[in-house]
C-alpha cells in the first residue's frame, strides 16, 4: 500500500536485512539506471552484522554496480 513521503518512516522500497533468522536491520537502495548504479539511499544495520554483501548479491541480480 502506497504511503506519501511525508508519513514514511524509511524509503519507498526499504528492505528488511536478514541475518540467520532475525531482522538486522533494513536499507534503501535505489537503481541509477544511466549509471548502471546501485545507490544506498539510508541503511540500519544493528552491531556487528554487515550489508555490504546483501548489497551487493542485489546489485548483481539487478545487473548494476555498487556506488
Amino acid at each position: 500500500m502506497y504511503t506519501p513521503a511525508v508519513k514514511r518512516v524509511r524509503g519507498y522500497y526499504a528492505l528488511p536485512l536478514l541475518s540467520n533468522l532475525e531482522i538486522a536491520g533494513h536499507v534503501d537502495p535505489k537503481a541509477n539506471r544511466q549509471e548502471r548504479r546501485l545507490e544506498v539511499m539510508n541503511r540500519t544495520v544493528r552491531r556487528g552484522h554487515k550489508a555490504s554483501g546483501a548489497v551487493k548479491e542485489l546489485a548483481k541480480f539487478l545487473g548494476l554496480k555498487t556506488s
